[in-house]
């Protein structure tokens, strides 16, 4: 028997075929039994959201699905074969097959306890996505322009393409801003997309700056995850803030969450939360259990002695371990 006998479906940024052939795909649902009600986003009991991300509405509403907890099936040009995603131009067979996987073999998420979710307190300022949320919402290649402002972000082959030296330093200035015009492109698209885009640099460079320069707690989303860093990144180091320097190398040392990489190194949570970001969108977080944990106090109260890698790293740039900066 399905797991559900009724469920809702909501679409967001899909032309007038793919919504078509959604409305069919979920007609043949009740093959397996399965009752699925199509509707618009935003929808709170929705169990499923099907986004068109080439289309700047429907990225927006993949961002605060997964935001909320709802379970995203993405159609884009560039799809890349990724198992959360469907090329441009599915067919009502692949639609169904999908749609079966997720209602009936998977384990969407619960209108309950995403009910529960927002009834805690977000972890960044609400209000539209930034261009954090959208790029990551995005996957591999998109055009982002506003202001006059135009730039190529490919996170498949990690680089960003800006029309000069100008743009590069504003570019990183303005991540946390709202009205960012977001396309997804195809991989065929990217000559045409970076004709006049003249200065190319490292994604993993511009992310990190642009964690630095922001003013609020960014990609919440993956604040949660306990990552490690598979290398240090390739950024100037006078482009982050000094104090940052401890929690990357805890980073590079074991995995932990942004709470987590707070507690031990002292750091505002905030920041802790804008290299995890930092590390999401540059392409080095490596998701993985986590290994270093917050150290306890020793019972006269004060941090415990640090030894050994991390210890060296804190004494090199002024700071202390466990809790404290000097």
């Amino acid at each position: 028997m399905s797991r559900f006998q009724h469920a809702r479906i909501a679409e967001a940024g899909l032309d007038l075929l793919h919504t078509t052939r959604l409305k069919v795909a979920c007609s043949l649902l009740m093959a397996e039994r399965v009752h699925a009600d199509l509707g618009d986003w935003p929808d709170t009991r929705a169990h499923l959201l099907v986004a068109g991300l080439d289309d700047a509405g429907g990225l927006r509403a993949a961002g605060e699905a997964r935001e909320a907890g709802v379970t995203v099936l993405a159609i884009a040009r560039n799809a890349d074969g990724a198992t959360d995603a469907l090329a441009h131009g599915v067919t009502v067979k692949e639609l169904f097959e999908r749609l079966r996987m997720l209602l009936v073999d998977g384990t969407p998420s619960q209108p309950d306890a995403r009910a529960h979710a927002r009834s805690e307190p977000p972890r960044s300022v609400q209000g539209p996505p930034t261009l954090f949320d959208q790029v990551a919402a995005a996957g591999g290649l998109v055009l982002v322009q506003r202001a006059g402002m135009r730039a190529a972000i490919d996170r498949g082959r990690g680089v960003v393409h800006v029309a000069g030296d100008g743009d590069a330093d504003v570019f990183a200035d303005t991540w946390t801003c709202d009205d960012w015009e977001v396309r997804a492109l195809a991989r065929t698209e990217v000559a045409g997309a970076i004709d006049g885009l003249l200065r190319t640099m490292p994604l993993e460079s511009v992310a990190w700056q642009a964690a630095a320069r922001a003013e609020i707690p960014v990609l919440a989303s993956v604040s949660d995850d306990a990552i490690a860093l598979r290398g240090w990144p390739a950024v100037d180091i006078e482009a982050i803030p000094a104090h940052w320097i401890l929690p990357m190398a805890c980073l590079l040392h074991g995995a932990c969450n942004a709470d987590a990489l707070a507690r031990m190194t002292g750091i505002p949570s905030g920041e802790a939360a804008r290299i995890i970001a930092a590390a999401h969108l540059g392409g080095l977080a490596e998701i993985v259990a986590p290994t270093v944990r917050p150290r306890q106090g020793t019972p006269g109260g004060g941090p415990p002695p640090a030894t050994g890698f991390l210890a060296r790293v804190a004494r090199r740039f002024g700071l202390q371990f466990g809790g404290h900066r000097g």
